[in-house]
């Protein structure tokens, strides 16, 4: 799986954002090109370097709030969201599921049905999840 992998990473193109800012328009030009057409390609590259021109390096003077001194509400929003998903235990149900069911007095062999439907559901999510952003990206 790994290997099937790392040979479909090969047929990736760059992003064209990358190949603009690494001087090779032409190259960001023709993978725009195979996904929106020659017109969108031209104003996407345009739009994409007028974009770069008008970047900053970023620093960690980016998260503080200049007029306050303080940390941004969004970065307490990242920390928050960071620490309770962790504290919400999900991954002790995926690794220690089977048990945990077993525990409260399932059986073995439904258990390890739970676990697994558990774990299907989850894959599903997630591909159900990455169809909506591509859905909403294009």
């Amino acid at each position: 799986m790994v290997i099937l992998l790392l040979l479909t990473l090969l047929l990736i193109p760059e992003s064209p954002r990358y190949l603009v800012a690494r001087g090779r328009a032409e190259q960001a030009r023709g993978v725009l090109t195979r996904l929106l057409g020659a017109a969108a390609a031209e104003v996407t590259v345009r739009d994409i370097r007028n974009s770069i021109a008008a970047d900053h390096v970023p620093s960690l003077n980016d998260l503080m709030d200049r007029s306050t001194g303080k940390l941004r509400r969004i970065v307490w929003v990242g920390v928050g969201l960071a620490t309770f998903q962790q504290l919400v235990g999900i991954n002790v149900v995926f690794y220690y599921g089977a048990v945990l069911w077993q525990a409260v007095g399932f059986s073995e062999a439904d258990s390890l049905k739970i676990n697994v439907l558990s774990g299907s559901l989850s894959v599903a999510a997630c591909l159900v999840a990455m169809l909506l952003i591509v859905i909403a990206v294009v």
